[in-house]
């Protein structure tokens, strides 16, 4: 059961991309600031 939990967090990450990942919080939200505003 340990496995499953441990893959979980990780799917996560990958699918919103390296990118925002290693971006700061704030850094994420202004793309996210800016793609509504596009």
């Amino acid at each position: 059961s340990a496995a499953p939990h441990a893959q979980a967090p990780h799917a996560a990450p990958h699918a919103q991309g390296p990118r925002l990942d290693a971006a700061p919080p704030d850094a994420v939200e202004s793309l996210h600031v800016r793609a509504r505003n596009a």
